[in-house]
């Protein structure tokens, strides 16, 4: 037996102004998922207004993790929080396991991570395996005769020492995406000049605008300036090469079921996050080296 229409109205509005506050605390917190009881009253008031022949609040209801409809018919994608720039114990100096990341993944709140492995898509690969709860991006931090460059959407390994041109095209031929990470560290002892970036600029897909652990102080900045002068798409990572450094910067993002999906929601990506002790990271990776040398 079905409620009295003037319940169903009143619980319908209830649902709409409960609506607005849950869709102005998501754009405050950066939350992309209703808590489930509102989800809930959602759904009973859309059975409801079902059985009585009525969809005009369908609306109110449709805000679902697949994504769904908004008021002007417009669809309305999940958010999602991703750490873009992740070494895990397949990089020569990284110690990060699987569990270890699903652990900081559910403390920070992160729907997943690209793992950018040193010369390697090993990892990133097992890692999807072990994490099928998590996003996980495939990718490579690949070093070319002049610098990194971060490859994602991968299947197949990249070798390093190419020069960035023919990385580049070893990355689009898989359909990946191009990713500068660091660009601006000028302490790296190589890397992709201004210069160069500008001539290679249509081969770029995006920069990564903040990192985690850049040597020069004022990298992040300088990244982010150039990627405003010049109409770059822009990433952050936090470089990580162990638990505790993850998730300490992000790209938040519209979902995303394609590397040409991931490209068009990365225009109305927001990053966050700040440098941490680059001097720290180098002191863990230095003992990740000696720990798989039996030195440690």
């Amino acid at each position: 037996m079905l409620p009295p229409v003037g319940c169903v109205l009143a619980v319908a509005n209830l649902a709409r102004r409960e609506r607005e506050l849950i869709v102005h605390y998501r754009l405050e917190n950066r939350f992309f998922r209703p808590p489930g009881l509102t989800e809930s009253l959602f759904a009973w008031v859309l059975r409801v207004e079902q059985a009585e022949g009525r969809r005009e609040n369908e609306d109110l209801v449709m805000l679902s993790l697949a994504g769904a409809k908004s008021d002007k018919g417009q669809e309305t994608q999940l958010r999602v929080k991703l750490d873009l720039h992740v070494h895990s114990c397949y990089s020569f100096d990284s110690s990060l396991q699987p569990e270890e990341l699903r652990e900081v993944c559910a403390l920070r709140e992160l729907d997943g991570v690209a793992i950018t492995d040193h010369d390697c898509l090993e990892g990133a690969l097992e890692f999807q395996r072990k994490l099928p709860d998590l996003v996980i991006v495939a990718g490579e931090e690949i070093r070319t005769r002049e610098g990194e460059i971060i490859g994602l959407f991968l299947r197949e390994e990249i070798p390093p020492g190419l020069s960035a041109e023919e990385t580049i095209e070893l990355i689009k031929d898989q359909g990946g995406v191009v990713c500068i990470p660091h660009p601006f560290d000028y302490i790296k002892l190589k890397r992709l000049t201004a210069s160069r970036l500008l001539k290679m600029r249509e081969m770029i897909d995006c920069l990564e605008v903040i990192n985690g652990k850049p040597r020069y102080w004022g990298a992040n900045h300088k990244a982010s300036e150039f990627s405003r002068s010049w109409g770059f798409l822009v990433t952050a990572g936090s470089d990580a090469h162990r638990k505790e450094d993850v998730g300490k910067v992000y790209t938040e993002m519209e979902s995303f079921h394609s590397p040409r999906e991931f490209l068009k929601n990365l225009e109305g990506a927001q990053v966050y996050g700040e440098r941490y002790s680059a001097w720290a990271s180098q002191l863990e990776r230095w003992r990740s080296r000696l720990r798989r040398t039996g030195k440690a």
